[in-house]
């Protein structure tokens, strides 16, 4: 009986340790989340600290996987499941199956590429600022203030697209100087993008179909 108290008491701890991520997360949320982790960990810097926070938001965005499988889909009459437009890949992406997983990958690749290419023209003062007034202020006011300095390399960009990639450089750029943020951070920016540029993308056929409009 000691016992069983004991690992009782073990998993409760265990269970409010654990970070959450939002269990009803839409299937776009959780593409959302997973390219934005897969854009994170290509950032490849020497910071202990850094490394062990997208360790811990690996774990966290692979919790709603748990709930959203095809399994648990709604039969219909006819023996279908409900159409949903992304739900195999993100099912591949949560068993490491074909297809999902490196699909996703690559948009974080050619996502880290066009970063790169804007990360020297991000002034620092833009990131402090953030750190000091992120949580004060919404993302779309910094990512808004980036586009307004008419940046060259964004010249002949869509607003959305720049708006997008902005807004992934300035989480990156910011986890770099406060890896403790990571998680705050990373969920405000998935709600950015969910909030505002979720229609750009769902008409580009979604997150699958954004390498042919990166």
């Amino acid at each position: 009986v000691l016992i069983q108290h004991q690992q009782r008491n073990s998993e409760t701890t265990e269970n409010k340790e654990r970070p959450k991520m939002n269990e009803n997360a839409s299937s776009f949320d959780i593409e959302t989340q997973y390219i934005l982790l897969e854009f994170l960990k290509l950032n490849k810097i020497e910071n202990r600290a850094y490394e062990e926070e997208i360790k811990k938001l690996e774990e966290v965005t692979k919790q709603p996987f748990d709930k959203y499988t095809v399994e648990d889909e709604d039969i219909q009459t006819d023996g279908h499941c409900p159409s949903r437009p992304y739900l195999s890949s993100v099912n591949g992406l949560h068993r490491g199956g074909e297809g999902g997983g490196e699909l996703f990958r690559q948009i974080g690749i050619r996502l880290a590429e066009l970063g790169d290419q804007l990360d020297p023209k991000i002034n620092d003062n833009v990131v402090e600022a953030f750190l000091n007034e992120g949580q004060m202020k919404p993302v779309s006011s910094f990512v808004n203030h980036l586009i307004d300095q008419k940046i060259t390399v964004m010249q002949d960009m869509p607003r959305e697209k720049a708006s997008l990639i902005l807004a992934m450089v300035l989480l990156k750029k910011t986890v770099e100087m406060k890896p403790s943020l990571l998680q705050s951070i990373f969920r405000r920016t998935v709600e950015y993008i969910n909030n505002n540029l979720q229609n750009y993308i769902q008409n580009a056929g979604g997150w699958i179909g954004v390498p042919q409009f990166l």
